[in-house]
């Protein structure tokens, strides 16, 4: 079997730092292990929170220790060392090729989700976090290896996503949607559609922490049996990239475009900031500025204000104008061909770095 795994991840918009933290772990006899920790609260505090968390837990399961054993040790850890005043949720997903199963440990009040040809799983029931309630013990679950298979698990932000614009929770039947149109050789796709529904879902600002993490089992390569561990994960380790510009310039769209090219850009509200390097809050690798008179925002967009309200953008604007790696008056472009300008002017700087492409 193959074992295919992809990570997304983000914080909560405006916060420097992410409250979640998910790793990997390779199995002392054979499989690999992904952990995700959901620090209390959001920023620094809750990153440390749930980095602490899911680096004893990474030691423990390459020591050799079962994953109940793990989260019930965790818990011990962190009940101690925070003297009982801070939770954590926890879910490791385990693909285990000395048994040729997937086991769950879930602490966390968000589902994991197994779907596989034959049959669909929600795992939901009802358990504590780690780190407040002395008898703490994890929800454990056990399901046989099958070709075809996929395992996802996310944190809240990506459940309650939604719920600050409109008052309701992101649609969990949509997340199901996404995840039965798609195989386990997509697991990367289909971590990163699940992101950008519940980006969708909150304007593009996140309203709290969100990661996602799915597990894939594939079918037997042909010949020798090969042991492949692959992951891919968003974030850090890749080109940021972000994006500012005047209202109605085509921010949001743009964004969306490039995130489904496999990029990671993010939208920044500097046109509604006092701050001038507002922009330059989460250290962007590439900052991209597209602008637009008055004339065309009317021509795609029925718009409320006038020309004052530019003027105002503009000056709020000049220092990205200043720093920014690419600038594009898009009046005489549509969305696909402002799409394509910047992909060119990516893959042309990558290319200069010696980069890998998105």
């Amino acid at each position: 079997m193959e074992i295919k795994i992809g990570m997304a991840k983000t914080a909560k918009y405006a916060n420097e730092y992410c409250g979640d933290t998910c790793d990997l772990a390779e199995r002392p006899h054979g499989g690999i292990s992904a952990i995700i920790a959901d620090g209390q609260g959001n920023g620094l505090a809750a990153h440390h929170t749930s980095g602490l968390v899911v680096n004893r837990a990474v030691q423990l399961i390459g020591e050799g220790a079962r994953d109940g054993a793990v989260a019930r040790t965790v818990h011990d850890y962190l009940y101690a060392m925070k003297d009982r005043k801070v939770s954590c949720t926890l879910t490791v997903l385990s693909a285990d090729l000395e048994t040729e199963t997937v086991v769950i440990s879930r602490n966390s009040n968000c589902p994991t989700i197994v779907v596989t040809p034959e049959y669909e799983s929600v795992y939901d029931d009802d358990v504590a976090p780690i780190g407040v309630h002395r008898h703490m013990k994890p929800r454990m679950y056990e399901v046989p290896f099958s070709p075809g298979m996929l395992v996802v698990s996310y944190t809240d932000g990506i459940a309650h996503a939604g719920r600050k614009q409109t008052g309701h929770d992101a649609d969990f039947e949509k997340i199901m949607d996404i995840i039965r149109k798609n195989t386990a050789e997509d697991v990367d796709f289909i971590a990163r559609s699940i992101m950008e529904y519940a980006l969708f879902l909150d304007k593009e600002k996140a309203s709290d922490d969100m990661t996602v993490v799915v597990l894939g089992i594939t079918e037997d390569s042909p010949g020798a049996k090969i042991e492949e561990l692959k992951a891919a994960m968003g974030g850090s380790g890749s080109m940021r990239i972000a994006i500012v510009g005047v209202c109605a310039s085509g921010k949001t769209t743009l964004v969306a475009g490039l995130r489904a090219a496999g990029y990671d850009a993010y939208n920044v509200a500097q046109e509604h900031s006092c701050i001038h390097d507002f922009w330059n809050k989460h250290h962007p690798d590439v900052l991209v500025m597209i602008d637009a008179t008055l004339s065309a925002i009317r021509k795609r967009r029925r718009v409320p204000w006038g020309e004052d309200r530019l003027v105002v953008q503009h000056q709020r604007l000049a220092d990205a104008r200043a720093h920014a790696d690419l600038f594009i008056q898009t009046d005489a472009f549509d969305a696909d061909a402002v799409r394509e300008q910047v992909i060119a002017f990516l893959k042309a700087r990558q290319e200069s770095e010696g980069a890998p492409p998105a």
